[in-house]
């Protein structure tokens, strides 16, 4: 017979652990520990670390007893993209940035948040913000804060659920309030500020005060003398009713008179009533004649010095509805506090701010409202206001995970009012009003899985989907429509949730999450299972049958990374933690047996789509914990370790099972600057194995002759380095010879 040849050039396919090594395809391999499958036609040894200053970040010094990181990935820290920079100052100053900035956000288990700026260039710059919750004592580290970035603001929860937190927001401000007045209030003074607030989108409180009080409505004869005080903040508005007109169009009828607050982003409050005053007499209504109509309508607000509204406060606006009987509140002044007045949200506005001599704010002209307004507070907002809350306040409201899709946020794991009293809602997700992400009325919710013993874990979205995780199933919410009576249920997955927020992240082809039984994606056309070529059992072994795991996509490499969590165990390969990659371009796996250092708190991505890992880690020159991010340097460029790597081919039987061959050589098309050996297994039992030396930084191609041939049915080559040093292997060409059957062999 004559000599044969088989040719293995390529191995995308990477592992495949669920058939025999004989049934495997010719593009797959049986093992890949330390090798990498991202170059089509190639395998190399990967560089998972770089441990170098230009490859991490110092977060944050973490003082004894070194554990207040968050609490597991999922939590604690986010990077993200901003038009403006943060200044390492007291007063948190930005400016601009033409490129944009990267920033990243730490928040540890004590309740500090640390910001670092400009953290593509700086590395190690932070700035550490302080306490941004009541503090908890040093044994009881309560605060676990999530992150969601949306829309250039910052917001955070305590996902504990502490009875004394409330929802943070933190944002950039590019305008003052009322007047450029430099000496007047801080809190008024916003251009070129980053300001930490809470995310609350509360109603005005009026207080207990009468005739000289704040959230009345004043004759404007009696505005300059009764404007507001200094301890509280409503503002009083100014009127004067006409007696003779024959113009106005408002029916003859007792009006009441409300206010609310404007937010940014147009968030508005419920609606608080105010005390009217007709004289010197104080009603909970004004009479409207027949034709007559409101004049003098104006604004007035405490000087600087007494003013303390939240930063997040843009505006006002009055209100009216009849007496007894009206329910909508209809539109009367709207109010901006840098802008002025208007009497419509369509007009635009045509007054400023001044500050008086009596030391009050007020708009320097009057509006007159002849008509009843066609905007009503229910058409403005989308809401009823008899709705018992709209927003996260204190007692404990809060969430655990959040997640923006199109205008709207949604938010899972909530702790808020059930109509009446606060609870835990683990079925439910509730969701903003359009474009207004702390408006979360307590009647926009949906239940799935009601009273099923499980809870939301995670959520993400992808192509107007939301993914949402239990411990055992997931919901896929179609929420496209701008309408929620337009959304719907389009899969419920069981047996397959996740048991942490780490196990879940997302890519351009879809989300990608795994557990104990695999890695799996939804990319708009139902379920794939990535790991189909791995068995379960191999897969769950890899993180010590640990099912909290954490993904990370390595944008530049176009692989999926899933990492194990917690500390290091034994570093023998008999029981390790280790990294499963998956080569999106190849659809094959590798791993990664040694375990990343330490911690693993969740990963995050630079502008040039590196991955790197949270973690805490410990700097023998500093002598204490640092909290770092660390490169996952998968790359061909030569591994530091001096560790064994290695891959194994198919078990071949080159299409002849129990047929003897006769096997002559091996040629190797490789560069290496590392030995790389190559074993021959055959029979399933026997092995020889030749060292490949010296460095090449071109491929050449090194011949491995056995003393004699070797005879067997099938064989089964793998290739090792045991030295730092990359090795490249672009093709394996096997000799042999097809042996012909004997009248009595056969």
């Amino acid at each position: 017979m004559p000599k044969t040849f088989a040719l293995y050039s390529r191995f995308e396919k990477g592992i495949n652990t669920r058939i025999d090594d004989a049934d495997i395809g010719a593009e797959s391999l049986a093992e890949a520990d330390g090798w990498s499958v991202n170059t089509l036609g190639e395998i190399n040894t990967i560089n998972v670390f770089s441990m170098e200053a230009d490859s991490m970040f110092n977060l944050e010094e973490l003082s004894a007893p070194h554990d207040t990181a968050p609490q597991g990935s999922g939590y604690g820290a986010i990077k993200v993209e901003s038009d403006y920079d943060y200044n390492h100052v007291t007063n948190a100053t930005g400016s601009y940035a033409v490129n944009g900035t990267s920033l990243v956000f730490f928040g540890d288990r004590n309740g500090n948040l640390t910001v670092i700026n400009d953290v593509e260039n700086t590395k190690g710059v932070r700035a550490v913000i302080g306490l941004i919750h009541a503090d908890v004592p040093d044994d009881q580290y309560n605060y676990n804060p999530s992150f969601l970035w949306h829309e250039g603001e910052l917001r955070w929860a305590n996902a504990n659920h502490d009875v004394d937190n409330k929802v943070k927001w933190m944002g950039y401000f590019d305008r003052d309030r009322f007047v450029a007045d430099a000496s007047s209030n801080a809190h008024n003074r916003l251009s070129g500020k980053w300001i930490i607030t809470d995310a609350t989108v509360l109603k005005p409180v009026r207080p207990a005060q009468s005739n000289n009080g704040n959230g009345n409505l004043y004759p404007v004869t009696d505005i300059t003398t009764k404007h507001p005080q200094v301890s509280a903040n409503m503002p009083n508005f100014s009127y004067q009713l006409t007696t003779n007109s024959e113009k106005g169009t408002w029916a003859a009828a007792d009006y009441e008179f409300g206010m609310t607050y404007i937010y940014r982003k147009d968030q508005e409050s419920l609606v608080t009533p105010l005390k009217v005053y007709v004289g010197n007499s104080e009603q909970e209504y004004l009479n409207i004649p027949k034709r007559q109509y409101l004049t003098h309508l104006n604004c007035t607000f405490k000087n600087a010095s007494g003013t303390i509204l939240d930063e997040r406060m843009t505006g006002c606006r009055l209100y009216s509805r009849k007496h007894n009987g009206g329910r909508r509140w209809r539109l009367v002044m709207d109010v901006d506090f840098s802008r002025g007045s208007r009497l419509n949200t369509f007009d635009l506005f045509q007054n400023s701010w001044s500050q008086t001599s009596n030391q009050y704010y007020r708009l320097n002209s009057y509006l007159e409202r002849r008509d009843p307004s066609v905007e009503t507070f229910e058409a403005l907002n989308g809401i009823m206001n008899d709705e018992h809350k709209i927003s996260f306040e204190s007692g404990g409201h809060g969430w655990e995970h959040a997640k923006a899709v199109g205008r709207r946020v949604f938010y899972i794991g909530v702790k808020y009012y059930d109509d009446v009293n606060v609870k835990y809602m683990r079925d439910r997700v509730f969701y903003s009003q359009p474009a207004k992400p702390d408006v979360v009325p307590v009647s926009n919710w949906i239940d799935l899985g009601i009273n099923d013993g499980d809870q939301f874990i995670a959520l993400e979205s992808f192509s107007g989907r939301l993914c949402l995780f239990k411990r055992s199933k997931i919901y896929i919410l179609n929420v496209q429509a701008g309408n929620p009576a337009g959304w719907g249920l389009e899969a419920e997955i069981d047996n397959n949730g996740v048991p942490h927020p780490s196990n879940v992240t997302n890519t351009r082809y879809g989300i990608v999450w795994a557990n104990k039984y695999g890695c799996f994606m939804y990319g708009g056309q139902g379920v794939q299972e990535l790991s189909a070529s791995i068995s379960p059992e191999i897969w769950i072994d890899t993180f010590n049958d640990n099912e909290k795991m954490i993904l990370g996509m390595n944008s530049l490499k176009n692989q999926l990374v899933v990492a194990p969590t917690g500390a290091l165990v034994a570093s023998d390969n008999t029981s390790y933690q280790g990294l499963w990659m998956y080569n999106f371009d190849a659809q094959g796996w590798s791993r990664y047996k040694n375990s990343i250092y330490d911690y693993n708190d969740g990963f995050m991505n630079d502008r040039g789509g590196e991955l790197y890992y949270f973690t805490k880690q410990w700097d023998e020159d500093e002598e204490a914990s640092f909290y770092r991010a660390l490169k996952i340097n998968i790359t061909e460029d030569g591994s530091t370790e001096s560790r064994t790597k290695t891959f194994t081919l198919k078990e071949d039987t080159l299409g002849s099972p129990g047929v003897m061959k006769r096997f002559y050589n091996v040629k190797v098309e490789l560069k290496n600057e590392a030995n790389a050996n190559l074993t021959c297994k055959f029979n399933n039992s026997g092995a020889i194995t030749k060292t490949l030396s010296s460095a090449n930084t071109g491929f050449v191609t090194k011949i491995f002759t056995p003393a004699s041939p070797i005879e067997s049915d099938r064989m089964q080559l793998s290739f090792s380095s045991d030295s730092a040093g990359g090795v490249t292997i672009s093709n394996v060409v096997l000799e042999y010879r097809t042996k012909r059957l004997r009248i009595s062999e056969s």
